[in-house]
């Protein structure tokens, strides 16, 4: 049985950002002191919680990452704090997973098959592959213009390879 972590059906494309660990870890301490998303945004803008050089990449990276933790329980939160490298990043693709359902399907169909296989390289043509497959469901892939689509492919190869 296939499950759908993502709100709705339709492909919501990702931007270029990584898994963001060092990022997540001072929004979630931050989070667990303040308990307040809207307490938290504040405080990350203004003490430049994301440690990025202009206020404009700052603010899109916590949104990014606001976004992805929100999905987060509390209980996942707590344990990422002292969890090994390898499990914070396993929680933040978690998170990804719940927020972006491409990402999600790219894990189910194309990683899941290369680990049952026992092959660990995934290739750009296994995502061309996966993302003309998905087309065939997804009309806003079609809708990408080739520049989007080359960041998309970047963004959820990046992911699988941090």
């Amino acid at each position: 049985m296939k499950m759908n972590f993502a709100v709705n059906s339709e492909y919501k494309f990702p931007s270029s950002f990584g898994l963001s660990r060092q990022e997540s870890l001072r929004a979630i301490k931050q989070f667990l002191v303040c308990s307040d998303w809207e307490k938290l945004t504040t405080i990350a803008l203004e003490e430049n919680l994301m440690q990025k050089n202009s206020v404009a990449t700052a603010g899109r990276t916590f949104r990014e990452i606001k976004r992805r933790l929100k999905k987060m329980s509390y209980q996942e939160m707590v344990y990422f704090l002292d969890a090994p490298l390898e499990e914070q990043n396993l929680l933040i693709w978690l998170t990804i997973c719940r927020n972006y359902q491409i990402a999600y399907d790219f894990l189910e169909s194309v990683i899941k098959e290369r680990y049952e296989e026992s092959r660990d390289e995934v290739t750009l043509r296994d995502f061309d592959s996966f993302m003309q497959e998905q087309s065939l469901w997804h009309e806003e892939i079609n809708l990408l213009s080739e520049q989007s689509y080359l960041v998309v492919r970047k963004t959820v190869m990046r992911w699988f390879r941090e």
